[in-house]
């Protein structure tokens, strides 16, 4: 499938040690992708919409997407959980673009942290 935009390209995406897992490690990506894709469609005056009083704002929700992720990931495998500060854009409101970086670089950091 062709997508207009992609955060992880196919030559970037990492070769699992064990090749059993590799489908985990494809996957991963895809996933970050289809974050990343959702975020670059929000203009960045919409971050901070709420569609009811009782809801998170779409900027909100990335912020938990970012973290709950490295959460996962430092229970799960064990891995060295960053400080919050390392893991959000900097600046009071980034941008959407700013969440895309993130969610790449965060991928791409918890794929190092995986390496033997």
């Amino acid at each position: 499938m062709r997508y207009d935009y992609i955060a992880i390209a196919d030559a970037e995406i990492p070769v699992a040690v064990e090749p059993v897992f590799q489908h985990l490690v494809t996957t991963y990506v895809s996933e970050s992708n289809k974050t990343a894709r959702v975020w670059k469609a929000v203009p960045d005056d919409c971050l901070d919409f709420k569609s009811h009083d009782q809801t998170n704002t779409i900027r909100t929700i990335s912020q938990h997407q970012l973290l709950s992720e490295r959460r996962f990931f430092a229970q799960f495998v064990g891995i060295h959980e960053p400080p919050v500060e390392e893991l959000l854009p900097p600046g009071v409101k980034p941008g959407a673009r700013a969440y895309i970086v993130a969610t790449r670089q965060d991928s791409l950091f918890l794929f190092k942290s995986m390496r033997p």
